[in-house]
């Protein structure tokens, strides 16, 4: 087969892959437009309470296919669309709330704590959602703990305006050394994902690391719960506005 006819199949291929994601986003837009509907209607104060946790992943996942269907090209110039700014005292908790009932499956409390002197962050807020839900679910999946917890610092107390510091603790099982050790190296990206370790989403996680210029490091001890912290660092922060 030549060029051209290599290029002729590159064509159908992303034309027939742009036309099975547009038909996927229409059905998708159709169950969380019914899910939102049930929501809605429903005057169950516990069912109530979720509908915002469904508006923002719906919102999650339509931004999601949109990406997969106009790819970014190689070499290309064309500018991120800009996010707000992380407001870390209201984002913290709403992606607790957003797990906590999945959790709970697992027989498991899922806390957060927001440390003082937190600041927003002029980061990507849709990757930095990706990388701690991918660290939560994993916590609540694999760590066979009792308690998960979601911790938010500044990145250096003393600089107010260098950071934040996320951490997701959990008191499970732990880890063994040789397994933290390549886990250590997959976030930290100097390895690649292992076949065994694909469905974690750590690989997943290292990716949007990179996307945020932020560094993940991992603790662990068998039988002593595991510990991963993700420094991101904000090429701007704006101090929280006081309530008036």
């Amino acid at each position: 087969m030549n060029a051209a006819n290599h290029g002729d199949r590159d064509v159908e291929d992303r034309r027939e892959l742009r036309e099975s994601l547009h038909d996927i986003r229409n059905h998708l837009n159709a169950i969380l437009g019914l899910v939102s509907m049930i929501l809605l209607q429903s005057r169950d104060e516990s069912v109530v309470r979720y509908r915002p946790m469904v508006e923002e992943q719906s919102e999650q996942l339509r931004h999601l296919m949109a990406n997969m269907e106009m790819p970014a090209k190689p070499g290309s110039t064309t500018p991120r669309p800009t996010t707000p700014p992380v407001d870390a005292p209201r984002f913290v908790p709403a992606l607790v709330d957003l797990y906590a009932p999945y959790a709970a499956e697992y027989g498991m409390r899922l806390k957060f704590r927001v440390e003082p002197g937190m600041q927003r962050l002029a980061v990507d807020g849709r990757a930095l959602h990706r990388l701690l839900s991918n660290l939560l679910v994993n916590a609540i999946k694999h760590s066979e703990a009792s308690l998960v917890v979601l911790r938010a610092a500044p990145l250096d107390p003393a600089r107010p305006l260098a950071g934040a510091r996320f951490t997701v603790v959990d008191d499970g099982v732990g880890i063994e050394a040789p397994v933290r050790q390549v886990i250590g190296r997959v976030l930290s990206g100097e390895q690649a994902i292992a076949g065994e370790y694909d469905r974690s989403g750590l690989g997943i996680v290292a990716r949007l690391a990179r996307q945020l210029g932020a560094s993940v490091e991992i603790d662990s001890l068998l039988d002593d719960g595991t510990t991963v912290t993700v420094a991101v660092p904000s090429l701007r922060i704006e101090p929280l506005q006081r309530a008036a």
